[in-house]
């Protein structure tokens, strides 16, 4: 029958993915050692996902340490002299105020999410515990808003 004949096709389908994801990862170990020597797109393509996140967080604490090290300089200024004090410090801050970056907000947030700077600029990464937690939160809240205007 036609039911058979499309679950056959659908099963294929979906084990011939499954073996071709599970060579992938068989493979990419062997891909890394031996095939790409150089060859950074090739590389990138078989670098597993915790390393990528690892170097994304190490790149955002270099840049968060030399935005550190760049305010205590503007702060504090370039010259080491002994009698630099620190009522001079405090005011060179606040003369410092009015260099702000907008932070935090719920758009700002997701922009980040999608363009990848949450993690990468600011280091911050999203468990994927909280990504399993609020889909959830979406299709139950969106199972009851169906099924609310259909029952009344």
């Amino acid at each position: 029958s036609n039911y058979k004949k499309l679950m056959f096709f659908l099963s294929l389908i979906l084990s011939s993915g499954s073996i071709a994801i599970q060579l992938f990862l068989l493979a990419s170990p062997l891909v890394q050692r031996y095939c790409y020597k150089g060859n950074s797109n090739l590389a990138h393509i078989f670098v597993p996902g915790s390393v990528k996140t690892e170097a994304n967080i190490k790149q955002a604490a270099a840049r968060k340490i030399n935005a550190l090290v760049k305010n205590a300089r503007d702060v504090h200024g370039d010259t080491n002299e002994a009698n630099a004090s620190f009522g001079q410090g405090l005011i060179n801050f606040s003369l410092q105020e009015k260099n702000v970056e907008k932070a935090g907000g719920f758009l700002w947030t997701w922009k980040r999410i999608f363009n990848g700077e949450l993690l990468t600029v600011e280091g911050i990464w999203i468990s994927a515990r909280i990504w399993a937690g609020n889909l959830a939160q979406v299709l139950i809240s969106l199972f009851i808003i169906v099924f609310g205007v259909v029952r009344t």
